[in-house]
């Protein structure tokens, strides 16, 4: 594996354009923007204005890469695999089809073997990005003929390959590795267009690694490196400043000042504001729930099957402390659900930087937190069912009462005073009103209410045996009971 950590990063250039892609598709009418779609890259017409990248970020990113697993490794051990798919997420480009062979591109596409045959068309004039860009740009009084559509469909692929995806080395010139998959403009959606994307970057990432460790003084980026940039920005956890996975294409989200603040506020890039006055690198990969690349589904699907085994683990544990503090096997649910709770907390990245900083800490709420669950029970404490008027009996309703020897019949309202009533459903059972402890619900995982609201024992089988997934993300305790 090839990472390059030490490599001096200060003088970069590069062909690419993002400021242009912007200004010529915000000039696009109506049947312009339709024949952008006809080709399958309608995720440029949302395409953000920049006025230019951060080249020196794009160039510590590539000197990260490891081209064999295609992923970044980041100082802090931190690693974001990525995949053609993901690129066809964040730019909204054909991520399916045919595959673009560079080797069979280059074999007789001169000048006067692209002439037009019958289904293709002359791509002669389309050999320079301004060619391509004057027709984009060409204004039109009427309908664009079938002839002009075609023209139009092939100089865009042109435009944006050259601007953005896949620069070429000479000023202004197009490559001639995709003319082949360009000349029909009906097939031109036919082709892998993420997968030839991923390849440049690839080699572009070699390229820029040679030269930079061969002290070239300006070594030139070739590749689309803003996919770098998105995809790293869009994994990492920058507080505030990172964004939920709703819209797409991704890049519609990175506008020019956002960028500026998401590099700024990186830790972990040595050239950050952050770093610049000592900040340690600390890792700050995001949780993968919510978040839309591939190493994020990779980490859920190893996530997941360890989740059933995980939380057997932890409800053994929960009985057997019962049994050995001699407790009723009830109390068993709440602590279940505070371990749970605590095992997850305690993977994130976030948990971990609190511990570095607070040894112990953590450590010590959660042995309070137990105490306070365990020493009701052991004092005498335990659940009848009862039934209330305005509550259907479907036998799930249960409310917390005291059988203690100062009992008089009403609710405590002490360590386990009740404090509001939640409308949840349990599968395969109506909706019913429960009383519950005071405990702060995440709103989605309500239902876990039941977990020990109900026979925690028997309640419990049916929900691993039934929907193990869905313990997942465990009721989560905010406040001491």
């Amino acid at each position: 594996m090839d990472i390059s950590t030490n490599m001096d990063t200060g003088s970069v250039a590069s062909r690419c354009s993002v400021r242009l892609i912007h200004e010529v598709v915000s000039t696009f009418g109506a049947q312009q923007k339709d024949l952008v779609r006809d080709v399958g890259f309608d995720g440029l017409l949302h395409f953000p204005s920049l006025k230019q990248i951060n080249l020196r970020f794009s160039a510590w990113l590539m000197s990260r890469v490891d081209e064999p697993s295609q992923s970044i490794h980041i100082c802090d051990g931190t690693v974001i695999h990525f995949t053609k798919e993901d690129i066809a997420k964040v730019f909204g480009i054909p991520g399916a089809g045919r595959c673009i062979v560079i080797a069979v591109a280059k074999r007789g596409l001169s000048d006067a073997s692209i002439t037009a045959v019958p289904g293709q068309i002359n791509l002669s004039h389309l050999r320079s990005i301004k060619a391509a860009q004057a027709v984009l740009v060409r204004e039109r009084d009427a309908l664009m003929t079938s002839t002009e559509q075609d023209e139009f469909k092939a100089a865009f692929v042109l435009f944006v390959m050259s601007s953005l995806f896949a620069p070429c080395g000479k000023h202004d010139r197009v490559s001639d590795d995709y003319m082949h998959a360009i000349v029909d403009p009906s097939n031109i959606r036919s082709y892998d267009w993420a997968d030839f994307v991923l390849r440049r970057l690839l080699a572009a990432v070699s390229k820029l690694k040679a030269d930079l460790s061969s002290n070239v003084k300006t070594p030139y980026i070739y590749g689309c490196s803003l996919f770098l940039q998105v995809l790293y920005l869009d994994s990492v956890d920058l507080g505030p400043l990172s964004m939920d996975h709703t819209s797409f294409p991704r890049v519609r989200c990175f506008t020019y000042d956002r960028l500026r603040a998401m590099i700024a506020a990186d830790s972990s890039y040595p050239g950050s504001c952050l770093n610049s006055i000592g900040s340690p690198c600390m890792p700050k990969l995001r949780s993968p729930e919510g978040v839309c690349y591939q190493w994020a589904s990779s980490n859920r699907s190893v996530l997941q099957s360890s989740i059933p085994d995980s939380m057997l683990d932890l409800w053994d544990v929960s009985t057997s402390l019962t049994r050995v503090l001699k407790i009723p096997d009830e109390a068993a649910g709440p602590i279940f659900v505070a371990l749970s709770d605590f095992q997850s907390h305690s993977s994130s990245a976030v948990f971990e930087h609190q511990a570095s900083s607070s040894t112990g800490k953590e450590a010590v709420k959660m042995m309070s937190l137990l105490l306070r669950i365990i020493e009701p029970y052991a004092n005498g404490f335990s659940y009848q069912p009862s039934t209330f008027v305005q509550c259907p009996h479907a036998g799930l309703c249960r409310s917390w009462k005291s059988e203690s020897p100062c009992s008089t019949g009403k609710h405590v309202h002490n360590s386990l005073q009740l404090k509001r009533k939640y409308t949840c459903s349990y599968p395969d059972a109506p909706p019913s009103h429960v009383v519950a402890l005071r405990i702060v619900l995440v709103p989605a995982q309500q239902w876990l209410v039941f977990f020990y609201v109900l026979d925690p024992i028997r309640t419990l089988g049916a929900m691993i045996s039934m929907h193990p997934t869905r313990l997942m993300n465990p009721l989560l305790i905010r406040s001491p009971i």
